[in-house]
């Protein structure tokens, strides 16, 4: 446990950049977000009849509804946020990718 090493008790008001700091980890959303665009790199270089291709390709059917109080985000758009962050785009991936 990092705590034991940093020599952190319960009782100290210490914030999460300051551990981040001590343990020199990034932040968990650059994680996850780096985690994301290497399952975009894997899935591109993948072959387009692969059943992980072809779900991400699919569309859902017409009676389906997203839940009460969901955001209308899908994976593509956080991708492509994720990509503007590092200065990047979709180039020719896109087009054949999301259709």
């Amino acid at each position: 446990m990092a705590s034991l090493y940093i020599d952190i008790r319960w009782y100290h008001r210490v914030s999460n950049c300051e551990v981040r700091r001590l343990t020199e980890q990034p932040p968990l959303t650059s994680i996850i977000q780096n985690r994301r665009l290497a399952l975009f790199r894997h899935l591109v270089r993948m072959d387009e009849s692969t059943d992980a291709r072809r779900i991400r390709t699919a569309v859902p059917q017409s009676e389906w509804r997203r839940p009460v109080g969901r955001p209308y985000t899908s994976w593509m758009a956080t991708l492509k946020n994720d990509l503007a962050q590092h200065n990047l785009t979709f180039g020719g991936y896109y087009r054949t990718f999301s259709e």
